[in-house]
């Protein structure tokens, strides 16, 4: 069963001047989603980071999990602090780079709500509804309340902060679900490093330049998330390249890497190539291994 979903693609958000939301665009936005016997029990809260549209009563506690251990711990492990945009007349030094507009999330009460949402207004079938916990898609994310700890929160929001927070929406599915994955990865305590050797040794990793061009982990090819073997189970191994990097001997060099490949085109190759060798003065082959040299211990 797919525990989650990304629908990879850049945020898009409303335009607006209010990065808290006017009551304008909140209304607007009910009208848009959900169905019109949900819209008189939507209720709406605001937090730091997030707002929450919420068809339950626990929308302020579902936000403040969402800032204090979502958010907050995404931000400790990634630091990376976007480069400030072109000054607009008028802004002044102390304007944030940071996008700062709050982000959405549909809170639905029940896993019935939410899957019907996802036939309704995402457009999937009753299965693969059914077969998904949440998902980030344009500048939202959606879920239903069972359990508000589930690492499968922690994916998603990666996905949502990368996109709607730090405008790293690029480099391709791996970069996206690798982030991701390694995230999930710290809250659920896995450790990769196993994994990696023993799919190292089979063979059964996908070599980098193939990595890089997939246009979709989850849909090309096999199901099984976990193995390397099959293309689902390329989620771990982009997890692994991710730790590689982030943990391994290159590691000073991380953040430089992790803003440029998130504003690269996705799944451009060539580009991806040309960043590796900026930054890393290595070809994707001698990445990948410098990447088995680092598991093979």
């Amino acid at each position: 069963m797919i525990a989650a979903l990304a629908l990879a693609c850049f945020a898009t958000q409303d335009a607006s001047p209010d990065p808290k939301w006017s009551e304008a665009e909140v209304k607007q936005r009910i009208e848009k989603v959900f169905a019109p016997d949900e819209r008189p029990k939507i209720e709406v809260t605001r937090s730091k980071n997030y707002i929450v549209f919420t068809d339950s009563s626990v929308g302020p506690k579902f936000a403040e999990i969402l800032d204090d251990e979502v958010y907050a711990g995404f931000r400790k492990l990634f630091a990376y602090k976007p480069p400030a945009p072109p000054r607009a007349p008028g802004a002044t030094a102390s304007d944030a780079s940071e996008d700062k507009r709050l982000m959405a999330v549909y809170l639905f009460k029940t896993k019935e709500g939410y899957w019907s949402f996802c036939q309704r207004y995402v457009g999937w079938s009753e299965k693969k509804a059914r077969d998904s916990a949440g998902h980030a898609w344009q500048d939202y994310y959606a879920t239903s309340y069972e359990s508000p700890h589930d690492s499968v929160h922690f994916h998603e929001g990666a996905h949502q902060i990368m996109s709607n927070r730090l405008r790293l929406g690029g480099g391709g599915s791996w970069f996206q679900e690798g982030v991701a994955e390694y995230y999930q990865d710290k809250i659920d305590k896995v450790n990769r490093a196993a994994e990696t050797r023993a799919s190292i040794r089979a063979d059964g990793a996908t070599p980098f330049r193939k990595l890089f061009a997939s246009e979709s982990l989850l849909f090309e090819g096999g199901t099984d998330k976990r193995g390397f073997a099959t293309s689902g189970g390329r989620y771990g191994q982009a997890a692994s390249v991710i730790q590689f990097l982030k943990e391994g001997p290159l590691k000073d060099r991380f953040d430089k890497f992790f803003g440029q490949i998130g504003r690269a085109q996705r799944n451009d190759v060539p580009e991806i190539e040309k960043i590796v060798k900026s930054v890393y003065g290595l070809t994707i082959e001698e990445l990948e291994t410098r990447w088995k040299d680092f598991y093979a211990k």
